[in-house]
């Protein structure tokens, strides 16, 4: 198999996720609040500077998230500040675009996985 295009050996490869049990659906916490993860799937840690992400709700616009400080080492999950939905986004099921390392501040295996899009059904 040959690997991407884009792809680099030796460098962190930041993607985002929505869920990490596989359900398909977002994750939520108890309070109902938006949960997601970064992955480093490269071969080396993140840098210690901060890493960014955007959530970009179509209905509602985007919410920038709390920059996470320390570096990820490789095959980390690492939980994203959890962030409340917009009721304005959703009806009721709600899509979202999550990007991290937006805007591209590492420099990383491949730039091109930065963003997935997920689905939550909002009670």
């Amino acid at each position: 198999m040959q690997p991407h295009p884009g792809f680099q050996v030796g460098k962190p490869d930041l993607v985002p996720i929505t869920n990490p049990t596989g359900s398909g659906l977002c994750a939520k916490d108890s309070s109902g609040n938006l949960v997601l993860y970064v992955k480093n799937q490269g071969a080396v840690a993140t840098p210690a500077k901060m890493t960014a992400a955007t959530v970009r709700f179509p209905k509602a616009g985007k919410t920038e998230l709390p920059r996470i400080h320390g570096g990820i080492p490789p095959g980390a999950i690492v939980p994203l500040p959890a962030i409340e939905i917009p009721a304005a986004a959703c009806g009721p099921d709600c899509v979202f675009t999550v990007f991290v390392d937006a805007p591209p501040q590492i420099e990383e295996s491949n730039e091109l996985n930065n963003f997935a899009v997920g689905v939550c059904i909002v009670d």
